[in-house]
């Protein structure tokens, strides 16, 4: 960084062609003075660690316009902020690993760019605010820290949920999640709905079985008992468990096809469903008999 000797210099040294210039030679008094403002205004900011304004007060002092002592000061300064300016480069990706080119990038609360094109983007070193934020809605925050001469950092940004572009292959509907879910669980839900199809028409034919049969014997034990008088209690004991038998199957026939019926028209197969989701069918003993429990 130069000396303060040397800034004052070279202040001194272009202000005072100014300062004594006659009528004819005072044509462009404010060019200069201008020049004298932006070489001053640059090594302020340079020294506040403000290198992007202070590069862009330097393309100021360069100008054809300006005392050649400023021009050739200015011009060394430009070399030395440039070498010592930070660039970013900001890539985005979806969650298929595809570039996001419409990309609103904010630097500390200042929009640098909406448009991602690959190019490099200065950046005064320090810490600083990142946002970024799709068409789309989608957002992400991070705090970065730029040291001075870096060059060319990499800052890729992945948006895990981002939408697919209207009409792209895979689009109309939430994304099928990553690993695992999507088809595979919905054919797990056409399975159990299957399964527990299959059980309730077991449970139903069961049903109709000990009805039919538990009826069967009961008209022959009538039978036997008009003629003898007398019915034993393990006889009676025998015809009334059969009913109870077939009552059990009955439920659990008409529950069975009641969730497979529900399975199949609320997860039709083809329609994703989350990987966490679990489904359960079990056995429970319940007073006076059995029961079943199914979580969904």
């Amino acid at each position: 960084m130069p000396s303060r000797r040397l800034r004052t210099a070279v202040i001194l040294a272009a202000a005072l062609p100014v300062l004594h210039a006659g009528p004819a030679e005072a044509q462009a008094p404010n060019a200069k003075l201008a020049c004298l403002k932006a070489s001053d205004s640059a090594q302020q900011l340079r020294a506040a660690g403000k290198l992007v304004a202070a590069r862009d007060a330097l393309k100021s002092c360069v100008l054809d316009e300006c005392p050649s002592v400023v021009r050739e000061a200015c011009s060394q300064w430009m070399g030395e902020v440039t070498a010592s300016l930070p660039t970013i480069v900001v890539g985005a990706r979806d969650a298929d690993g595809k570039d996001i080119v419409d990309l609103k990038v904010s630097i500390d609360g200042a929009v640098v760019t909406e448009h991602l094109g690959g190019r490099a983007l200065p950046i005064d070193p320090g810490r600083h605010k990142m946002h970024y934020e799709t068409p789309s809605g989608a957002i992400v925050d991070e705090e970065i820290l730029v040291r001075e001469g870096e060059k060319n950092r990499e800052l890729t940004v992945v948006f895990p949920g981002a939408p697919k572009a209207p009409g792209a292959p895979g689009s109309g509907g939430t994304e099928a999640p990553r690993g695992g879910g999507g088809r595979e669980a919905s054919t797990g839900n056409t399975v159990i709905g299957t399964i527990l199809a299959a059980v309730g028409a077991a449970g139903l034919g069961t049903a109709l079985y000990l009805d039919l049969s538990t009826t069967s014997d009961v008209n022959a034990l009538k039978a036997g008992c008009g003629k003898t008088g007398t019915c034993s209690a393990s006889q009676v004991s025998s015809d009334e468990l059969g009913y109870d038998l077939a009552g059990v199957s009955l439920g659990v026939g008409i529950v069975a096809v009641g969730i497979a019926t529900y399975v199949f028209i609320a997860h039709p197969f083809g329609t994703p469903t989350p990987a966490t989701q679990s489904h359960a069918f079990r056995i429970v003993p319940v007073p006076h008999g059995s029961g079943f429990a199914f979580t969904f």
